[in-house]
């Protein structure tokens, strides 16, 4: 009975799994390594902590090695064997941080002395993590596979749901407006960023420009590429909240700048005007990834001051209710952009019509009931990125 409840239960959550990826737009690999590998992985970690507490270092990390060599020898052998495994939206990125996380692993607790990965080094692999977790350019091709599709149907709107993107690299920003606008703003300066008073008497300036490899950061060939995938578009609908933060808003800024019409649904903005540059330094044995807060960000016209955030042009908190899919009349602020695009007209709306536009929704108890966004910021890593 004990087996069959769990190839049910597996079979239900890759079921859920599946239906996640499709009503998100994204594919189910993306899906698999965040919140399947995620949720999968809690009695790990909850065993890990409770052994570290219990200061029995040995069943702590015994645990996270045998779970790791169970589900890369056993697990992908066994399913292997049933059915070829294509590595279908896995990227070089992902297979490398493996990589990399597992030489971390050794070097940390092996190769040191000690044998013993201490408070520190723990740190730098939850940074690791998070960065690996952020918006990244690692998943910019398959952007422009999702526009090149956009293409080929001749969309003529496009409605980007930012409501809990907390920002992410800055190409990848210049990326999306490369593909929002197309030819005919290629070139066209789309952010600059100013730094502080010393480095601005020694001339540092950044500029990002639509559809130009040439950046900051070195040559990224992609921003070329998404020419040819880009929709032509003069107007946007973007559906925000105060978790939209930093290189969310600098699609909003900066699109504005080249006086796009950017239309906001929601909630005003997070208000992060700034970002940051990655730089590595070492002390004694220890190599440190410091990201500190560098730069403003200002588009084409010279604005930059939305530390407030950006209000929007229809205004609905949806934090306090139980939607239905993003995307889909359930949802009310995608469907407040439907009726925008469809009527012509900016939509009026009460905030307290919890049956808005005749779509039901279910009331939570408040905004403490929803997950907190963690905010990535405007990164900006001095390094090659062909």
């Amino acid at each position: 009975a004990g087996l069959a409840a769990l190839i049910f239960g597996g079979e239900k959550f890759v079921d859920g799994a599946s239906s996640l990826a499709r009503h998100m737009g994204i594919c189910e690999a993306t899906i698999g390594l965040t919140i399947v590998a995620i949720g999968t992985s809690l009695p790990e970690l909850a065993t890990s902590i409770v052994a570290a507490v219990k200061k029995q270092p040995g069943l702590a990390v015994g645990n996270v090695i045998g779970s790791n060599i169970f589900n890369i020898l056993l697990i992908l052998g066994t399913a292997a064997t049933i059915s070829p495994l294509p590595f279908e939206g896995v990227g070089l990125v992902d297979l490398w941080t493996l990589v990399g996380a597992s030489f971390m692993f050794l070097w940390f607790g092996w190769a040191f002395r000690q044998r013993t990965i201490t408070r520190p080094e723990g740190a730098v692999m939850l940074v690791c993590y998070l960065a690996y977790m952020g918006f990244h350019t690692s998943y910019d091709a398959q952007l422009i596979d999702i526009f090149n599709q956009f293409k080929s149907q001749g969309i003529t709107d496009l409605i980007l749901d930012l409501r809990y993107n907390g920002g992410g690299h800055v190409l990848s920003s210049v990326l999306l407006a490369t593909l929002i606008t197309g030819d005919a703003y290629k070139g066209q300066l789309y952010s600059r960023t100013t730094y502080n008073a010393a480095r601005a008497a020694k001339g540092e300036v950044g500029e990002y420009r639509l559809g130009t490899a040439s950046t900051p950061e070195g040559n990224y060939s992609k921003l070329t590429e998404a020419l040819s995938a880009s929709v032509n578009l003069k107007t946007i609908y973007v559906i925000t909240s105060e978790n939209t933060a930093s290189a969310s808003e600098l699609i909003i800024n900066g699109l504005r700048g080249l006086d796009l019409t950017v239309n906001l649904i929601g909630t005003t903005t997070n208000g992060k005007n700034v970002g940051m540059e990655a730089m590595q330094s070492t002390i004694g044995n220890y190599t440190y990834l410091f990201a500190p807060i560098t730069f403003y960000s200002e588009n084409a016209k010279g604005f930059k001051d939305y530390a407030d955030g950006f209000t929007p042009d229809v205004e609905f908190d949806d934090s306090q209710y139980l939607l239905g899919d993003f995307g889909t009349s359930d949802d009310i602020l995608s469907k407040i952009a439907f009726l925008w695009i469809v009527n012509g007209n900016k939509p009026n709306l009460s905030m307290s019509r919890a049956n808005t536009f005749g779509t039901t929704v279910r009331k939570i108890k408040s905004k403490s009931d929803r997950t907190p966004v963690q905010y990535n910021g405007m990164i900006a890593f001095p390094e090659d990125k062909n």
